[in-house]
């Protein structure tokens, strides 16, 4: 751990460059616990033996807005599901960049840095006059957080989702997933569309049911590796929440008694 780190809750910490950041930073991280999404996904993080960091992301000219949860530097495989290949990208001498395999994953679990400022992302909402899906900050942690969970759990993969380029890998739809979840969970309608952008979710795709029937393979998945975390996520009383539909169709839950429609 960091020696200028603080304790925020469990194996959540945040690291005080200054005492105003660690305070900013847990301004959101309490905007997250007032939901049961976040409440939920705290509580799995917190089980897990690995910490997780905070800290604070640096702009560059080439990368000015963005954050990131990767693990500890040497513990690579660990985050990586056992068995599944470690993709990286190699840029062919004609330009065009593919992925080549640079190691299997343990399925150990790792421990987790994530780099995020809020205030990144609150200079993008003044740029753009807007907060678009999934670029407030708290859902921006969020979604960073169930990234650096599997990576806890030792359940990352760069697997590509067929006929959806845009989600740009399994991990990625995951985390668009559940922090559609937690918006929803906060009242918001307008859901994040995929890994390009923030557009928002045509909404015939925003039904939670429609939404499961397209991504059946990848959410029934889901719950065959983290059966209790999955079925907890189903649990949060939010209108879109395909976790609750995947529930249902695999006999872990009840229909409810009116179809779940925004």
């Amino acid at each position: 751990m960091a020696p200028a780190s603080k304790q925020y809750l469990g194996n959540i910490w945040v690291l005080e460059t200054s005492v105003a950041y660690r305070r900013e930073v847990a301004r959101y991280l309490d905007l997250i616990r007032t939901t049961n999404a976040g409440n939920t996904l705290f509580k799995y993080i917190n089980q897990r033996p690995q910490w997780m960091l905070i800290m604070p992301f640096h702009p560059t000219q080439k990368d000015p807005v963005n954050a990131y949860a990767y693990p500890v530097p040497g513990s690579e495989a660990d985050s990586y599901a056992k068995y599944a290949f470690m993709m990286t990208p190699f840029k062919l001498p004609n330009g065009v960049t593919i992925e080549i395999p640079s190691g299997v994953g343990t399925g150990k679990g790792s421990m987790v840095y994530l780099d995020f400022h809020p205030a990144t992302w609150r200079q993008r909402i003044k740029n753009t006059g807007g907060i678009a899906p999934g670029t407030g900050p708290g859902e921006i942690l969020f979604h960073e957080m169930i990234h650096g969970y599997r990576m806890q759990c030792g359940l990352a993969r760069d697997d590509k989702i067929a006929g959806h380029q845009r989600m740009d890998n399994i991990e990625e739809f995951y985390a668009i997933l559940a922090a559609n979840v937690y918006r929803s969970d906060r009242g918001f309608t307008s859901l994040r569309t995929d890994h390009w952008g923030f557009e928002r979710l045509k909404k015939t795709d925003s039904y939670p049911e429609i939404f499961y029937d397209t991504f059946k393979k990848e959410i029934d998945d889901w719950f065959g590796k983290q059966r209790s975390f999955c079925l907890d996520m189903a649990r949060v009383p939010a209108k879109f929440n395909p976790f609750r539909q995947a529930a249902v169709s695999l006999g872990l839950m009840n229909a409810p008694l009116t179809p779940m429609r925004l």
